[in-house]
């Protein structure tokens, strides 16, 4: 099995979407797959911001072999991934205000420190939260948190400072969230979230539209997501939007049935989205869930 048929859908079919052989059996084998690696996955996440311990007996449990050696390279990217940054910020000494300048100009930051602190949550993992008005004046108005991914430098989240630390309810849903997208980064520098679309644009809106569902899916939060946003509209900066809008709407209808049946979690649905390696897969994969939630 190759990098690309681990992260780019085709555990089981080459046009990675989930072909359906018969509604009985392969439905309770999928969702038991799908129950099974969204409590590991999501564990991974939660570990990785400090609020729980990886449940090691989840990774072992994975039903097939597929799965168990997915499961076995997203956990060993991951924590390559932690020691290259942990060693990077000892080497260099870097502070706070060091690892901010990675991507704000001097003149951004202020001498005084106290408006900004660093935690390594867990060993490579760093959160630098900042005062409220310097939160806003570096651009992260409108988001509690947003993650930050120099180039060839350490990555960090950057976190609206309220006074309390990491595990207050207030950074309940905007730490996992972020910290999905620290794993997306360590995933894809090492050519393991990879897309198989039309273009390099269309790789880069399915890509972006993944990894936020997936970050929405680990955080509760609400099940949708965007793929370009701020770009000039194109013909096919138009056609993705297009194509984004669709699959949101047919989130939706999921979510509903979801809700309707409480036959799902919403952690349940990250293998079908991590299996997808562009939009009309992932489409095949919502319509095949949908069509298993209402029998």
């Amino acid at each position: 099995m190759t990098n690309q048929d681990i992260a780019g859908g085709q555990m089981h079919q080459d046009t990675g979407s989930i072909e359906s052989e018969s509604v009985g059996h392969e439905w309770e084998r999928f969702l038991d797959d799908s129950r099974q690696f969204g409590s590991f996955y999501t564990s991974l996440i939660g570990s990785l911001t400090g609020q729980e311990n990886l449940d090691e007996n989840l990774l072992p449990s994975l039903n097939t072999q597929e799965l168990h050696a997915t499961g076995q390279v997203i956990l060993a990217t991951v924590l390559e991934f932690q020691e290259h940054q942990h060693l990077k910020v000892q080497e260099q000494a870097m502070t706070a205000r060091g690892m901010l300048l990675q991507a704000f100009d001097e003149t951004l930051l202020p001498n005084d420190t106290t408006q900004y602190r660093i935690e390594e949550v867990r060993t490579g993992i760093y959160f630098i939260f900042i005062s409220p008005d310097l939160y806003q004046r570096l651009g992260g108005a409108g988001a509690q948190a947003r993650t930050v991914m120099p180039r060839n430098g350490v990555a960090f989240v950057m976190v609206r400072e309220k006074g309390s630390s990491v595990n207050d309810r207030y950074y309940k849903e905007n730490i996992p969230h972020e910290t999905q997208h620290l794993v997306r980064f360590a995933l894809r520098k090492n050519d393991l979230w990879t897309t198989e679309e039309k273009s390099e644009t269309w790789k880069r809106g399915f890509g972006t539209f993944r990894d936020e569902l997936i970050a929405r899916l680990v955080s509760d939060g609400h099940m949708s997501a965007y793929s370009i946003r701020g770009e000039e509209i194109t013909e096919e900066i138009r056609a993705i939007l297009d194509q984004t809008l669709q699959t949101n709407d047919m989130l939706e209808e999921l979510e509903n049935l979801r809700r309707e049946t409480a036959i799902l979690q919403k952690e349940d649905l990250i293998l079908m989205v991590f299996q997808s390696n562009n939009f009309n897969a992932l489409q095949s994969n919502i319509e095949r869930m949908t069509r298993c939630t209402v029998v």
